[in-house]
């Protein structure tokens, strides 16, 4: 998938996301495991290639409604595709049943405080598993993996990372605390979770 500025003033129809494929071929995989690679490839039939022009928000924005649990950690973007290959070799080692691919996008660095690229261009790497099978055995060899590769975990899904983890990977964790602190000194935007990474 690939994306670019346009200077195109016609957006495209609106498009059809049917779902109902991908939810029947999780399904199926995960009670017959030795059927995924089979699946995986005819899946791939079902996808046409396609050009889609509009505004950000509706470009950016797909609409799923398969359910999937999902980990992504950031890595330093020349780490990479050797992280990639650890983990997929890690997957196949353990015979792991996972039907959904690996997402792999490099993003540019920034300056956002607990940005996943803050300082450095990086190379995400996102792992699902289908919300109806146990996560815990995909995410348990992955993890470790990625943190070996000083990765950043996305901090709206899953990882096991703790505040004085988080205070080493991120940079900027010290400042965006003192900012926190300042905006909010009762804690009141901090739920259960936050306060495990934060305080």
């Amino acid at each position: 998938k690939t994306m670019e500025i346009t200077t195109d003033p016609q957006d495209s129809p609106t498009r059809a996301d049917d779902n109902e494929l991908l939810e029947m071929v999780s399904k199926l995989a995960m009670q017959a495991g030795w059927l995924t690679p089979t699946l995986q490839k005819l899946s791939t039939l079902f996808v046409e290639d396609s050009r889609y022009v509009g505004p950000a928000n509706k470009v950016f924005a797909n609409h799923r409604t398969v359910r999937f649990n999902e980990m992504e950690y950031t890595v330093p973007a020349e780490q990479g595709i050797a992280c990639l290959e650890e983990v997929c070799a890690a997957i196949r080692e353990h015979d792991i049943n996972v039907f959904f691919p690996i997402e792999f996008r490099y993003v540019a660095a920034d300056d956002n405080l607990l940005s996943m690229f803050h300082q450095q261009p990086g190379a995400s790497l996102s792992i699902h598993q289908y919300f109806e099978q146990d996560y815990q055995p995909l995410f348990d060899v992955v993890e470790p993996i990625l943190r070996r590769y000083a990765g950043r975990p996305h901090w709206g899904k899953i990882h096991n990372l703790g505040r004085k983890e988080l205070a080493e990977l991120y940079p900027a964790f010290d400042r965006f605390q003192a900012v926190r602190k300042e905006l909010d000194p009762q804690g009141r935007m901090l739920n259960p979770h936050l306060q495990r990474l934060f305080l």
